[in-house]
Order: C-alpha cells, then structure tokens, then sequence
C-alpha cells in the first residue's frame, strides 16, 4: 500500500549511453562529490569505475547527485562517517542501490519523498538561504 503522495520512483531502465558521455558524466559526478564532500578525489579509474558503472545501469546523474547530497547531509558533520564520502562507498552497486532506496524512504527529518528532495537540488544546492528546501515547519508536521 503506497500512502497518497509517497509514490514510489519509476524503475530505473537502462539507458545506452553514447561514446565518452558515461566518462563525461562520471567525471562530473565526481566533481559534485568533491565540491560537496570538500574532497579532492582525482578523475582516474580507480575512482571513476564505480561511477560509470552506476550509470552503464541505467541510474542518473540526478540520482547519483540526490545520494551524494543525502549522504553529505547525514554523514558530513560526523567524523567517523564523513570518511565513507567517497566513490567506492557512495557508488558501489549493493550501497549504492539502498543508499536510492533511502532517497523513497519515509525519513524522520524530512518526510517529502523522493520527488521532493531531488528536486530540492534541482536549482543548484546554494539556492539561497530564505527557502533551502531543507526547512521543517514543526506545528505542521504535528498536526
């Protein structure tokens, strides 16, 4: 039973991918995990595998952005967590396919859905400080 408003993403289908775009794509995925994460990962196979593999799978470069952000938000303020802000934890295929799953989970602190919080970023993470999209109106959500 899916509660009204909670729909669930559509499957991910697999989308072939033209010559150079899946290194381009991953190569700007990584440059949003290094802005994000404050991290200086280096565009090299080591680093890039993972994310292009995700992306051969037929995930977006949106879903691999809204899992980098989720991850940073909940992970980047703690020590021990923010160590695991990297391509082989983020982008692997068994981490990575629950870390989208969270994306349509019901979460405690922010209970929008998937579509919500994707589109939270749509407009770049520093859209401004008067509307985040990260805001909880408390009296609302005890109603």
């Amino acid at each position: 039973e899916v509660k009204p408003g909670k729909e669930p993403l559509p499957p991910i289908v697999p989308q072939p991918l033209g010559p150079g775009s899946s290194k381009a794509e991953a190569e700007g995925v990584l440059a949003y995990l290094n802005q994000r994460a404050e991290r200086d990962y280096r565009p090299v196979e080591s680093n890039l595998k993972f994310v292009r593999a995700r992306l051969e799978e037929g995930a977006t470069v949106r879903e691999l952005r809204a899992v980098v952000d989720m991850k940073v938000r909940q992970w980047g303020q703690d020590p021990k967590m923010a160590e695991y802000l990297r391509p082989q934890t983020l982008f692997n295929a068994t981490k990575f396919a629950q870390y989208v799953g969270q994306l349509n989970a019901r979460m405690p602190v922010d209970e929008r859905g998937a579509d919500s919080f994707l589109a939270t970023f749509e407009g770049g993470y520093n859209a401004g400080p008067e509307d985040d999209g990260m805001t909880i109106d408390m009296e609302e959500s005890h109603a």
